[in-house]
């Protein structure tokens, strides 16, 4: 598998020659658009006074935040989800040899159908993470919830009793370390759905459960190696910190995706198929097993010589019979 990996990687690039431009653009679009929502926000909290962070720096817990936090999840799910669907469409019609224009890449805007089947397939993904996150993270985030609710200060009061000191270091501590675990089980559980889209780019008539089933099944036995694939490209990932790198990782991350979904999708697809074909089963143009040889006709008339007993005989036999008699 790591040599198949290596193969996406390499194609992906081999897809984006001729094509970095038409990449970029759409790159630059998405971002523009993210960059649109995310200041409409800003200039929301201002206006109601609900900023993200308190005067401590911590994270404004009050219900306005909560709400407005929540709304613009919604608008970002809703704006962005299609453009991410156009984008996955456009790399994988680039690894089926077809490639659309940068204007395609919108065109799930310009469908009722095709919007709202973006926007399910992305909510139910969305939901489905929420369980999995409450299962995986819930417990080592409550620990350490609890440990700066109960202590607010945290170690470094000199108010705090040696006792009450250690059971916060315990608390963040086997929080965090768990922590560290479920996330990275969360993200290997991830996996599940990472054709989810591919799939929907491939045939968007299909029903959106249908959809998440088949990338569930298709990946079953793959995750740990889309894992390391996507592990793959964490140094990639690490100087978009210095933005202009992202123009060349961010497409070569989506060609090579393409390219990988592609070889899981039509090689499960290919063991699906036999699968379900007994080994023992003749071929499709075989003849049915009660057909007479090739060589032999086949009639329902009995012999020349043979004569039914309803068959009258010839006037040549009826004159001799008469002598005989005679």
């Amino acid at each position: 598998m790591s040599r198949i990996r290596r193969q996406s990687k390499t194609n992906g690039l081999v897809l984006l020659r001729g094509r970095w431009l038409q990449a970029d653009v759409i790159l630059l679009l998405t971002v523009l658009m993210v960059f649109g929502v995310t200041m409409l926000e800003t200039a929301v909290r201002k206006m109601i006074g609900a900023p993200m962070q308190d005067s401590s720096g911590m994270l404004d817990l009050s219900a306005a935040s909560w709400i407005t936090s929540g709304v613009f999840s919604v608008v970002t799910l809703l704006v962005v989800t299609p453009v991410f669907a156009g984008q996955t469409q456009w790399y994988w019609s680039l690894s089926e040899r077809a490639p659309l224009g940068v204007g395609d890449v919108f065109a799930w805007f310009g469908s009722l159908r095709m919007y709202l089947k973006s926007i399910g397939v992305a909510a139910d993904i969305f939901i489905r993470s929420l369980l999995w996150g409450a299962l995986t993270c819930g417990a080592p985030a409550a620990m350490i919830a609890a440990a700066y609710y109960f202590f607010p200060e945290g170690s470094v009061s000199t108010q705090m009793l040696d006792s009450d000191r250690i059971v916060f270091v315990m608390l963040v501590g086997i929080g965090g370390v768990l922590l560290v675990g479920g996330i990275f089980l969360l993200c290997f559980i991830m996996m599940r759905y990472f054709l989810a889209f591919f799939l929907l780019a491939e045939d968007n008539t299909r029903p959106v459960r249908e959809i998440v089933r088949e990338s569930v099944r298709y990946t079953r036995g793959q995750r740990w190696e889309l894992l390391k694939f996507c592990l793959s490209f964490i140094l990639w990932f690490i100087q978009i910190y210095f933005i202009l790198p992202a123009l060349f990782v961010l497409p070569y991350f989506g060609s090579a995706s393409a390219m990988y979904a592609k070889h899981i999708i039509y090689s499960q697809r290919a063991k699906e198929r036999a699968d379900r074909t007994p080994a023992d089963a003749p071929p499709a143009d075989a003849p049915p097993a009660d057909a007479p040889p090739a060589d032999v006709p086949h009639t329902d008339t009995p012999p020349a010589d043979v004569h039914s007993a309803d068959v009258p005989p010839a006037a040549g036999d009826t004159k001799d019979t008469d002598k005989n008699n005679q």
